[in-house]
């Protein structure tokens, strides 16, 4: 099953795989795992890569294994991550609640912040064009979804200095 959403924006947000189809072995729903969820007033876009394999015959299982690290290990109430992208360029929708919930995946800077997360480790290789082509539509929707200037900078409350 794959989400296709209505173009509301001239960057309409790009189908997804949604929870309930990589999380169906934790019953995961729309919604946040364990409520309530915090909705935050998206400023920032923050992009991740797992810093983990490359490699996978199952990549809706490793967004699972996310989940269960963070949920399990780190205790926390959902997956950290607001969108996940596969190196095919398949999209995850990562943490529930809505569209602007604060998510865990900056360390306590997670006001005002939106997080993605590229699956695999970038530190001496990029991504892969399908991962990046998903990661551009993403972040378009979300930029025009919010006017944000692309190029700006601005102070975020909830860290120190700007971004």
């Amino acid at each position: 099953m794959v989400v296709t959403n209505p173009v509301t924006c001239e960057c309409p947000l790009p189908s997804y795989i949604p929870r309930t189809v990589w999380g169906n072995s934790f019953g995961l729903t729309e919604d946040i795992y364990v409520p309530p969820a915090v909705l935050t007033e998206v400023t920032h876009l923050i992009v991740h890569h797992s810093a983990s394999s490359n490699q996978s015959n199952d990549w809706p299982a490793v967004v699972a294994s996310f989940f269960d690290y963070h949920v399990n290990t780190n205790g926390w109430q959902d997956i950290g991550y607001n969108w996940l992208i596969d190196p095919l360029g398949n999209l995850y929708k990562g943490r529930g609640g809505g569209e602007d919930v604060r998510g865990a995946h900056m360390c306590g800077y997670n006001n005002n912040t939106m997080g993605i997360c590229v699956i695999g480790t970038f530190t001496s290789v990029m991504p892969a064009q399908e991962a990046l082509a998903t990661l551009e539509q993403l972040l378009s929707y979300k930029a025009c979804q919010k006017s944000f200037d692309v190029q700006g900078r601005a102070d975020i409350v909830s860290h120190p200095g700007n971004m």
